[in-house]
């Protein structure tokens, strides 16, 4: 088992719903056979009055962290892809 973290800045032409969405909803539904456990980190209304306390050694913070485990890596590197149709950056760690 293989846990993978995957932090997202979202491409500005999607809007926030949309975005959500596709985290919360088609990623886990794309991928359900491969998923052991699924995580999304979102900024959201009850965060954002703090959102002046954020520390970041890379500015702007990314959108979305993602954690997810999988039984193997080799068998799904290529449908993690999927996450770059919604970044215009992204950075994955194993």
């Amino acid at each position: 088992m293989e846990k993978i973290v995957i932090q997202i800045w979202k491409n500005h032409e999607i809007n926030d719903d949309d975005f959500k969405n596709f985290l919360l909803n088609e990623i886990p539904s794309n991928l359900k056979s491969d998923l052991t456990s699924y995580q999304v980190n979102l900024p959201d209304k009850d965060v954002s009055k703090a959102s002046g306390l954020i520390q970041s050694s890379y500015p702007p913070s990314p959108n979305a962290i993602v954690f997810l485990k999988v039984k193997s890596l080799f068998h799904v590197e290529q449908k993690l892809k999927v996450f770059e149709s919604h970044a215009e950056k992204l950075f994955s760690y194993i």
